[in-house]
């Protein structure tokens, strides 16, 4: 029997069945069709070299107005800016630990790479990263280099003291050096690479099992997630992160990077983040919030899930949403001089926003209701219910309504219109 050549046309088709698509391909995977034939994809490039600390969860992209590429690394460990295929690292520093407390803190022993220092309330845990700077001479025969850098805290054996690791073993015992002028900033803690469940004691009702056996209730540790916004050059951020399996929602603090004026940002980027409310100015700003974004059309910096006006930190709010006075991210004591304010959710279990921006509103979803708020008055924003018929809203997709539907049910949704004194109402 002869060979019969076969002939397929290129591309696949899927508007068809498998059997009606006779000399054709109906199903593909990691290929692509050059000069009418079916070829692999090729594999991935490394876009550098270069490595950072912890699993990535979040990626954030902007460019500036001195034409920088920045692009935003948030890991369950540190916060980097990558430029040019360097990482920079921008983590936030939780505490720096400085004289007199670090005065001679650094202790050796013979023979041994590991340092203990001593500080007391350090208020380290294991896995953090420390930067010790400001140690003179060797210490127990240990260069002043090797321990002038970035740890990782390796031991907390206990409130006083913490050890790290170095290169080059100890040569003698030392109890106290490095001198006085030794600092030690340690950068915030570091977060879970995913949700972590813990069986451990106390997780469940007293009684509940047989004693020293493990709880079958487990408390979900949350990941560590970072939301990422741009304010003009700088960047805006916070940690968001809720305790699954309880409803319970937990804020992070608002963190600030800024960009500089300079044209080259190479001071700035070696700069790390600052707790927004440390910057000069800053009057009322939340302790913490579930979620930070920037409305781009007017320069409001708003938080969602947040301490209300005037409190603290134990009156949580996760269907508060604030946000800045207009172009000044610090200002958040709503005065009748600027545009700061607050509205609560009036439905709903936390506000975990999506958003779409549009021409003139900021589209924003939130579980459980779907809420429509707009300018009512200038600097006055105003809430009604929304249910509307687009579930999903992403590239491609038709713009969110800007009227009101019923009997369509509660999709997960809000639509926010963030507007200026001088914007006509919608």
């Amino acid at each position: 029997m002869p060979f019969l050549k076969l002939k397929f046309r290129p591309g696949i088709n899927r508007d068809t069945t498998n059997y009606a698509n006779e000399g054709g391909w109906y199903e593909c995977d990691k290929i692509r069709f050059f000069s009418g034939y079916p070829q692999k994809i090729g594999g991935w490039i490394e876009s550098t070299s270069e490595r950072f600390v912890g699993t990535c969860r979040q990626l954030w992209n902007w460019i500036t107005s001195y034409t920088d590429n920045l692009l935003a690394v948030g890991t369950n460990v540190k916060v980097y800016i990558e430029v040019g295929g360097i990482f920079y690292d921008i983590t936030p520093i939780r505490d720096t630990l400085t004289t007199p407390d670090t005065d001679d803190c650094i202790e050796t022993t013979d023979t041994s790479n590991t340092v203990t220092i001593n500080v007391t309330a350090h208020g380290c845990l294991v896995g953090d990263y420390v930067t010790i700077s400001g140690v003179t001479g060797d210490v127990g025969g240990i260069p002043d280099a090797e321990i002038n850098t970035e740890h990782v805290v390796l031991t907390v054996p206990n409130a006083d003291s913490f050890t790290i690791q170095v290169t080059t073993a100890a040569t003698s015992t030392v109890a106290a050096g490095g001198g006085s002028s030794i600092d030690i900033a340690c950068q915030i803690h570091p977060g879970f690479p995913s949700i972590t469940a813990g069986y451990g004691w106390g997780t469940s009702s007293w009684g509940s099992d047989g004693w020293g056996l493990a709880s079958p209730t487990p408390v979900f540790l949350p990941q560590r997630d970072w939301w990422f916004d741009n304010f003009d050059n700088d960047l805006v951020m916070n940690i968001r992160s809720d305790i699954t399996g309880s409803s319970v929602p937990v804020g992070g603090p608002i963190y600030y990077w800024e960009r500089g004026t300079t044209v080259n940002p190479t001071t700035s980027l070696t700069t790390p983040a600052v707790l927004l409310s440390s910057l000069s100015g800053a009057t009322d700003v939340p302790e913490s919030a579930m979620q930070v974004l920037v409305s781009q059309n007017d320069k409001h910096l708003l938080a969602f899930g947040c301490q209300p006006y005037g409190g603290s930190s134990g009156d949580f709010d996760p269907l508060l949403i604030r946000w800045a006075s207009q172009d000044d991210p610090v200002m958040w004591e709503p005065l009748a001089t600027n545009s700061a304010g607050f509205l609560r959710v009036s439905r709903g279990q936390g506000l975990f926003v999506r958003l779409q921006h549009g021409r003139r509103f900021l589209y924003l979803r939130i579980p459980t209701c779907l809420l429509s708020s707009s300018w009512a008055q200038p600097m006055c924003l105003a809430c009604r219910n929304t249910p509307t018929t687009y579930p999903s809203w992403g590239h491609g997709q038709p713009s969110p309504p800007t009227t009101s539907h019923t009997g369509w049910g509660l999709i997960s949704s809000i639509c926010m219109t963030v507007g200026c004194e001088h914007s006509p109402a919608p």
